[in-house]
């Protein structure tokens, strides 16, 4: 069909687009360490890669923009962490670097066009099947219309746009599997099913978000008024299993070179040591906290340590959202009993909650549930609200450093010892006399004063825009639970009455 192409060439041109515009505008950082990423890997060794330290970590050349100044300034980096993701990421980024080698002619430099979008062709690959499985997955809850609709929907979703070759993350390789699997659950292909979770395990650490889904599919699928157990154990032995075998498979080789390191880096570090705030521009409950504290000068409002009634915030995120996935999971089996269309609303909840209740999330974790929440939104309009809200969160959450400015947390005792050093050096300099006349030595209460209250002039204006954002990050998750679960609403009828 015409209208197809004419999608598809869109959604392509618009990428390209951005890529032209994200040496300027983009997200720098994850740009240069996913270079730095292949880099490491060609000069430590491909499966070496796991055991190496920071001093080992190879150093991207490039060049940055700056806006003052009005041009490129040339820039060297080296990434803040030793590489944590899966082998099958690792494999992906040593490719690429071997294609930009060439294309740059041997030396690599980073944050040109040609850089940009060679570093983007996964993503650009991850997000066309991103949108062929909503498309499918559509189609199998809702109907040929539907589907046809809801993937260009995904494929010109302005915040998965801006996650690949704007921001440079590569996060649409969760969101494809996860939606192959919940399609290929929903069509009893388990085996399947296991492949795609297997595949999401080996190139991010968020693949284990999936077992949840998995467990539920399992149960709310079968036949029988209770739960048949033979047949749900046989399900999810066939998910673990698949996905085990292509476990082992593909880091098969680096468990042979430097044992279960792979195991320790990707999943260990990434969940327990990295990032130990409360956000991490994630515009959650805990983005609430951060605003509250920022506003009265807390000291470390973003750490995920400090405890609240004896309890870390860390502690208190994973209890909120293991809260928010039994609610899910018994509101869906209830509302939804044996229709296929529960899975799709329980995964989209599940996936959005990952979002609002943890800490140390990333500001980029919303796009996990868009898939889902595509197809119901296209669906049934009683989601079109949350879809909206996911637009407006999800441009401003991959946009932050063009409009954010002086964000929440940001002030720090090291701006009141820089200035508090300049005070003393004016003092010197003038011998202690300013305006003909001897005044005395300027102490830190004096400096602290000073840079919280020009602090307080920055924050003034975008704490307004922080709080908008977050707001509507919470009523769009929020409204997804009437949506879905209220008694009459009609939104279990919504889609195809699929019984197994």
């Amino acid at each position: 069909m015409l209208w197809v192409g004419v999608v598809l060439l869109a959604g392509l041109g618009i990428r390209i687009a951005l890529g032209v515009a994200a040496p300027k505008w983009g997200y720098t950082w994850d740009h240069f360490d996913n270079i730095g990423t292949g880099l490491t890997a060609e000069k430590n060794g491909l499966l070496r890669i796991y055991s190496v330290d920071r001093d080992d970590l190879a150093v991207v050349h490039g060049r940055v923009w700056r806006v003052q100044a009005e041009q490129f300034v040339p820039m060297d980096r080296k990434a803040a962490t030793p590489p944590n993701y899966p082998p099958l990421y690792v494999l992906a980024r040593w490719v690429q670097v071997k294609v930009l080698r060439v294309v740059q002619g041997g030396d690599i430099f980073a944050n040109t066009v040609a850089a940009r979008l060679i570093m983007s062709t996964l993503s650009f690959v991850a997000e066309l099947a991103t949108a062929i499985g909503v498309m499918l997955l559509a189609w199998r809850v809702f109907g040929q219309r539907v589907g046809l609709i809801a993937g260009a929907v995904a494929w010109l979703f302005p915040p998965i746009m801006l996650n690949g070759v704007f921001w440079g993350q590569v996060d649409a390789l969760i969101l494809a599997p996860t939606v192959f699997a919940v399609w290929l659950m929903l069509r009893r292909e388990w085996v399947w099913a296991g492949v795609c979770v297997g595949l999401a395990m080996m190139l991010k650490p968020q693949g284990v978000l999936l077992g949840p889904v998995v467990l539920f599919a399992g149960f709310a699928l079968a036949k029988e008024a209770g739960p048949a157990w033979r047949q749900v154990i046989v399900r999810l032995a066939k998910v673990g299993l698949a996905a085990l075998a292509v476990i082992v498979v593909v880091a098969g080789a680096w468990m042979a070179a430097e044992g279960l390191a792979w195991l320790d880096r990707s999943y260990l570090m990434s969940f327990t040591e990295a990032f130990p705030y409360t956000t991490l521009k994630g515009f959650n409950v805990w983005y609430v906290d951060l605003l509250r504290l920022d506003a009265r000068g807390a000291a470390e409002p973003m750490n995920s340590q400090v405890e609240v009634w004896g309890i870390s915030k860390d502690l208190w995120g994973r209890t909120a959202l293991l809260g928010s996935l039994a609610a899910a999971a018994a509101l869906s089996g209830w509302r939804y009993r044996r229709v296929e269309l529960g899975v799709v609303v329980f995964a989209a909840i599940w996936l959005w909650s990952i979002y609002i209740w943890p800490t140390r999330v990333h500001e980029r974790f919303l796009i996990y549930c868009t898939p889902l929440v595509i197809v119901l939104a296209v669906g049934s309009w009683r989601y079109l609200p949350a879809l909206v809200g996911l637009i407006v969160v999800g441009i401003a959450a991959h946009t932050w450093p063009l409009w954010l400015g002086t964000s929440a947390g940001a002030f720090s005792p090291r701006m009141v010892d820089a200035y508090y050093q300049a005070m003393e050096n004016a003092y010197r300099q003038r011998a202690g006399e300013f305006g003909g006349r001897r005044v005395d030595p300027p102490t830190r209460q004096d400096a602290a004063r000073v840079v919280w209250e020009r602090y307080r002039q920055a924050r003034r204006d975008v704490a307004r825009s922080e709080w908008l954002i977050t707001v509507i990050s919470l009523a769009s998750y929020a409204w997804m639970w009437p949506a879905a679960f209220a008694v009459g609403s009609g939104a279990a009828m919504s889609g195809r009455r699929r019984k197994t």
